[in-house]
């Protein structure tokens, strides 16, 4: 949940009487905005340059969080019911993310990237708190992540399930990405990785995580990963 925001802070084609939802993105509110509604999710969009989201962990902006209070952050753009469809490029950050759901599912800048989503040239630093299903990029990814990195910081409580640097669950295909930040995971975890938690039926290729920066000794937490160094 976030306060109100303006509809008018989503970036659509001014020149046409009908909406077109195909939007540059240059302000975290415009990038939270993607997650509106079925529509919103199935628009194709671009960064027009690095993406400042410390707000998401400032109490007096829309989301209404600090580090020092419970709420939530960044809403992470889709979810299982209803899921990221679209595509997003950009060649840019989005910096210093925050999403605070210790109990969540589907957690990440984007919590579900079905089949037909695309989500290519963009990096992501910050920290992602979630229990199920946790990577900074994608929660769950079943379509085509490339040319994307992490930075940012994943943690998952005891008991958490499919946690990784970049992605949580992948059922899609990934390639030329890499994930360079802290995973950290509590007691009795499912599989946990550096760059991917459950790639078990999904595809990683040209890709790599660091061993000394992640905290883990292993890429991926369960599957079988043949492109990942």
């Amino acid at each position: 949940k976030t306060r109100p925001m303006l509809g008018t802070e989503y970036t659509s084609n001014s020149e046409s009487t009908i909406p077109i939802y195909v939007s540059k993105i240059t302000n975290a509110h415009s990038l939270q905005l993607i997650g509106l509604n079925a529509t919103t999710l199935a628009a194709s969009y671009t960064l027009g340059m690095d993406v400042d989201a410390s707000g998401t962990s400032n109490a007096n902006d829309v989301w209404g969080t600090s580090m020092s209070n419970s709420r939530a952050g960044f809403v992470p753009i889709g979810d299982s019911t209803t899921r990221f469809t679209g595509s997003i490029t950009g060649g840019y950050t989005v910096k210093n993310i925050y999403i605070n759901q210790p109990s969540g599912i589907n957690v990440g800048l984007f919590g579900y990237a079905d089949t037909t989503a695309s989500i290519s040239q963009i990096g992501v630093t910050g920290l992602v708190i979630g229990a199920f299903n946790v990577g900074a990029l994608v929660g769950t990814n079943a379509g085509i992540i490339a040319n994307t990195y992490s930075r940012a910081r994943v943690t998952s409580g005891a008991g958490s399930g499919n946690v990784g640097g970049l992605v949580g669950v992948n059922t899609g295909g990934i390639s030329l990405s890499y994930s360079m930040g802290l995973v950290s995971v509590g007691a009795s975890p499912t599989n946990t990785g550096g760059f991917v938690g459950n790639t078990s039926i999904g595809t990683v290729a040209t890709s790599y995580w660091d061993t000394e920066t992640s905290n883990q000794a292993n890429g991926f937490g369960a599957g079988s990963v043949t492109g990942l160094f």
